[in-house]
């Protein structure tokens, strides 16, 4: 959850399983991982088309992720399978479903999917979506519900701290402690946690502070879509040439 998808891999594969369902579990975990690494013809190759439906979920993750084709493919196959009262009751092919209409912008659709998940997870997701819907105090409302289940978890401090440095003001900084302590507690500063660090200080207008995030987020994963973005801002912010915020934009 805090980014270390190899370390995810790793741990995975290593993981002795007592039953189905946690070996499921397992792989959907380590198929994720792969995803998040951009490693979508893995996941594709080596999930089956007569796999468990919590598969099949993330293996059309992973098509919609890896070509336009597979986008439009994923639409209407996320169309057929949401008929399906199977796959229609499946917490991971509802939490893609989320995902995918999260990254079209289309929040209502996201928000029918999950709000009646009960799993961390789903109400991360739902904390991003209210705030991407301007609903700050439905993404506090379900911030503090994440607590109540489970404050120390890693998915509930995300969520935490992305609701702060959407509220802004003193919580800003208290956003930044977050990504530091996770990053801490976990000893890795991965993307995630970077970028993190990265707006928190740019709110706080620590532009040198967020620049050295980011360079070290880019020395990690060089392509990562985040850290380019913020890079982007960063550096308008700073009122570099355009020249440098345009090496980003390649």
């Amino acid at each position: 959850y805090v980014g270390n998808y190899q370390a995810a891999i790793n741990h995975g594969n290593s993981a002795k399983v007592s039953s189905e369902h946690e070996k499921i579990e397992r792989d959907v975990f380590i198929y994720r991982s792969y995803i998040a690494m951009k490693n979508y013809t893995v996941v594709m190759d080596e999930i089956s088309d007569d796999a468990h439906p919590s598969l099949l979920a993330v293996k059309l993750y992973a098509s919609y992720k890896f070509s336009d084709d597979g986008k439009d493919v994923a639409r209407v196959t996320l169309k057929e399978w949401g008929m399906d009262p199977q796959m229609n009751s499946n917490a991971t092919f509802k939490l893609i479903v989320a995902l995918i209409s999260i990254e079209e912008e289309k929040f209502e659709d996201a928000l029918k999917a999950i709000h009646d998940f009960t799993a961390l997870e789903h109400g991360l997701q739902l904390v991003y979506v209210y705030i991407k819907m301007n609903r700050i105090d439905l993404a506090e409302k379900q911030v503090r519900a994440m607590v109540e289940m489970d404050e120390d978890s890693a998915v509930t401090q995300i969520a935490i701290a992305t609701f702060n440095l959407a509220f802004g003001g003193e919580k800003i900084q208290e956003a930044y402690y977050i990504f530091q302590d996770l990053a801490d507690k976990n000893s890795v500063s991965t993307p995630l946690l970077l970028n993190g660090m990265a707006c928190a200080q740019m709110l706080m207008e620590n532009f040198d502070e967020a620049e050295g995030f980011l360079t070290e987020s880019l020395g990690k994963v060089q392509n990562d879509e985040s850290s380019l973005i913020n890079m982007i801002a960063c550096s308008s912010l700073m009122r570099k040439p355009d020249a440098v915020s345009n090496r980003y934009a390649r």
